[in-house]
């Protein structure tokens, strides 16, 4: 008998038991919303627990955002820099870097930033491309490729062109160079990251062409892409080398 069957006995036997209709529901006060916050907010606290190893991705981030509220407190307007002033705070030069022998310019370069859309925009590229290495290597591997995407792109832009550079993106485009070397050499990665691949291409695309604006080095995003695809390409065979 279902809780909707609600037999009702007149006292004598063999009477057949009538069913009563079954009410519609009253209506309720809507409260999943409060539930549903108490889940996320369980779910966002076992995530950071599960990935609070891979936080040091973020420390090349962490490094650009204090160095630009440095630039600014030390006088730079977050919104226009002049070339005097970035290279007054650790931009790259030709001149510079091998007449007055400031070689630390190829790596302080990388973390500068010329304005807050500039940091902004390379931040949120940062994060995307750090994800999705984050897939494929440790957190350790992630900011090497970073840091070596940037100071080879510096390095190449400082000696052909003679303007001042600065900016994190030669680093941040070898996030998604290296994603796409990587995934093109191991095929379980594509499979599983088909998406992700082509995502990554699509904002390749985007990137190679706002660099033909004015403003915009051309030489240290294709170095850099480049650089990280040729690292992408190398650690499968790398992997399968040594085990590792």
């Amino acid at each position: 008998m279902t809780d909707e069957e609600h037999p009702i006995s007149g006292g004598q036997e063999g009477k057949q038991p009538v069913t009563l209709p079954v009410e519609p529901p009253k209506h309720m006060p809507y409260v999943k919303p409060m539930l549903y916050v108490k889940q996320t907010a369980g779910s966002i606290d076992f995530s950071f627990k599960n990935y609070k190893t891979q936080y040091p991705a973020a420390i090349p981030l962490v490094v650009c955002f204090v160095y630009f509220v440095v630039m600014v407190l030390g006088g730079v307007n977050p919104f226009f820099t002049t070339a005097e002033d970035c290279l007054e705070w650790g931009g790259g030069q030709r001149e510079s870097i091998y007449v007055d022998g400031e070689f630390w310019r190829l790596i302080t370069n990388v973390f500068a930033h010329a304005d807050v859309i500039h940091l902004m925009s390379n931040a949120a590229s940062y994060v995307y491309g750090a994800m999705f290495l984050l897939e494929i290597m440790s957190p350790g591997k992630v900011v090497a490729v970073f840091i070596t995407c940037g100071v080879v792109g510096s390095l190449v832009c400082s000696v052909t062109n003679s303007y001042v550079f600065l900016g994190a993106s030669g680093g941040v485009l070898g996030f998604y160079g290296a994603f796409i070397g990587y995934a093109l050499l191991d095929t379980s990665v594509f499979q599983r990251h088909k998406t992700a691949f082509y995502v990554a291409l699509g904002l390749v695309a985007l990137s190679i062409l706002s660099s033909f604006r004015v403003g915009i080095s051309l030489t240290i995003h294709a170095v850099g892409l480049l650089t990280g695809f040729l690292i992408g390409c190398v650690l499968p065979l790398w992997k399968q080398r040594n085990g590792d």
